[in-house]
């Protein structure tokens, strides 16, 4: 089976381009004097100096905000709109000041519920929290969620900066901007995050994603041989075919004390289904893992392709998504964001050595991903059984921790919170 890369755009890309072009504006356009210590008024309960149509220590970016009574929780959110996806990004904005003396993660969030967002310029910012990340070595980093389009009900949105590679150095001060761009409709804002976490472990987990039955006849021996147990990502209606595990070997799996995650019904790309198909690959494939006596909590998205509704519809099923975008998890990880470490023919133990020896270093949870574990294959997503026992060889030598899947996720995750900015977590 080919495998494609995510459907979302290399972040790095874009946000360059993103720079250069709309996100400029939002650096001119900031008053640096307009600041707070911590996350103010997080939850939007409390009316701004000048009346209630604006919250206490939220500044206009670009035409600006409503303090609005739709609300995620509480009385009060925050209102955006835009008539004209070809007028200027709008939104509001306050500065945190982190003054790290470390290079911590920081998770950066908020709820967001959108009404007619119709992105005509497909502006990645769209409905998204933005950040402009100010670091002590005097670089910014420039990064924002995945944009959302649609008519959608209160969803949970955010990144970790510990995924991303520009920040390289303590973070001075953040810039925390809700944003509608490009996109006509209205988006809605509340209970906003900045959640500072001290990484405290690292972390692996072998992940073999489809169900191949070389699973378990050819990794799960080798994983035995070192003590180690995974976790098996399963195309639900694959069970039994030719080439994949039957249900029987599978639930020998979990009773090995390996952990199943769900890959889907079918293995389409999620994106370019209806709304009942969509539903169907993430619900019912979790109702028919369930059937055969198997407790199922996340799950691994096809091809790593998504987009907002994607994710927030996985989250109704769901304890995290996996995506298929490279690097490692840090502490404080958004559960619709967890990368991987793919691995291909040509990934070489050495190669696992490094990014063992850099989440030792960062204390990331690394989620190490395979596909078949077979001599030869149709694409480049297969490695012998011999280099995959120098591979587990190499885990073991390393003394880094092995965890299934979800054993990690519970102990890296980021939660849900109307707090404000939570320090050294």
């Amino acid at each position: 089976m080919r495998r494609i890369q995510s459907a979302r755009l290399t972040q790095t890309f874009v946000r360059v381009l993103t720079f250069f072009g709309i996100l400029i504006a939002v650096t001119c356009n900031i008053a640096v004097a307009a600041t707070t210590d911590q996350l103010a008024n997080a939850g939007i309960e409390t009316a701004g100096a000048t009346g209630a149509t604006k919250a206490f220590d939220w500044q206009d970016y670009g035409a600006g905000y409503n303090r609005v009574a739709t609300h995620h929780t509480g009385t009060w959110g925050i209102s955006l709109k835009q008539s004209s996806s070809a007028s200027s990004p709008v939104g509001a904005y306050q500065r945190i000041d982190l003054n790290q003396k470390e290079k911590n993660p920081v998770f950066i969030g908020a709820y967001l519920k959108g009404t007619n967002l119709i992105n005509n310029t497909n502006s990645f910012l769209a409905a998204s929290v933005y950040a402009e990340i100010h670091l002590t070595n005097g670089k910014t980093v420039y990064w924002n969620s995945i944009s959302n389009k649609g008519t959608f009900d209160w969803r949970w949105i955010g990144f970790n900066t510990g995924t991303l590679s520009g920040v390289d150095a303590p973070i001075s001060y953040i810039f925390i901007v809700p944003i509608l761009a490009g996109t006509t409709g209205t988006a809605y804002f509340d209970d906003f995050q900045v959640v500072e976490y001290k990484p405290l472990t690292s972390a692996l987990t072998v992940m073999i994603d489809d169900g191949e039955d070389s699973t378990y006849t050819q990794a799960k021996p080798i994983m035995d041989k070192y003590g180690f147990v995974g976790s098996s990502a399963v195309i639900v209606n694959y069970a039994g075919q030719q080439g994949y595990m039957t249900w029987a070997q599978v639930t020998a799996l979990s009773k090995a004390g390996w952990e199943i995650v769900s890959h889907g019904l079918n293995h389409v790309d999620l994106t370019t289904v209806t709304a009942a198909t969509l539903k169907a690959e993430l619900s019912s494939s979790l109702t028919m893992l369930k059937s055969k006596g198997l407790t199922v909590n996340n799950f691994a998205i096809p091809f790593g392709a998504y987009n907002g509704g994607v994710l927030a519809t996985g989250a109704k099923y769901y304890k995290s998504m996996r995506l298929y975008e490279q690097g490692s998890n840090p502490q404080g990880t958004f559960p619709y964001d967890v990368k991987v470490r793919g691995v291909l023919d040509t990934t070489t133990p050495e190669d696992i050595s490094a990014w063992i020896k850099d989440a030792q270093k960062n204390k990331q949870w690394i989620v190490l991903t395979f596909h078949s574990v077979a001599a030869s294959g149709e694409d480049a997503y297969h490695v012998s059984p011999a280099i995959f026992d120098k591979m587990m060889q190499t885990i073991k030598a390393s003394g880094i921790q092995v965890m299934t899947y979800n054993s990690a996720f519970d102990a890296f995750k980021t939660t849900p919170t109307a707090a404000s900015t939570v320090f050294g977590q």
